[in-house]
């Protein structure tokens, strides 16, 4: 599971990180990395939903780290502000709930999010 350990590195995460995200202990990081454990099949799924790959690239049975069609998620618009929420802290609660929902809901959720942090600073 070199792989992982790339990506990590490419988001600049220590393996303490990437377990918070992925709600798993970094030693088990450890192990998936250094070909120790392998991961549960959950587990991959969350991978590959924060890394932007297919499973198939994360265990190295594809060199193309594109997502299959209909991958995590069913619309490209929604995928990309789905990135947009997981590389901001205040809206990464929001990443894994975005996956079934349209742009239009997105959008809908950040603004009532954005005003109650306004009425927060009244």
């Amino acid at each position: 599971m070199n792989r992982v350990k790339e990506l990590r590195k490419q988001r600049n995460m220590t393996q303490e990180e990437l377990g918070k995200v992925l709600d798993i202990q970094k030693a088990a990081i450890s192990k998936y990395e250094n070909g120790r454990a392998e991961p549960s099949t959950d587990v991959l799924k969350k991978m590959s939903a924060f890394f932007g790959v297919s499973i198939d690239y994360l265990l190295g049975n594809s060199s193309d780290p594109s997502q299959e069609s209909g991958g995590y998620y069913s619309d490209p618009e929604v995928a990309q502000m789905a990135e947009e929420l997981r590389t901001d802290p205040d809206k990464r609660i929001l990443f894994d709930a975005t996956k079934d929902l349209s742009k239009d809901d997105i959008d809908t959720v950040l603004k009532i999010i954005e005003g109650l942090k306004a009425r927060e600073k009244e």
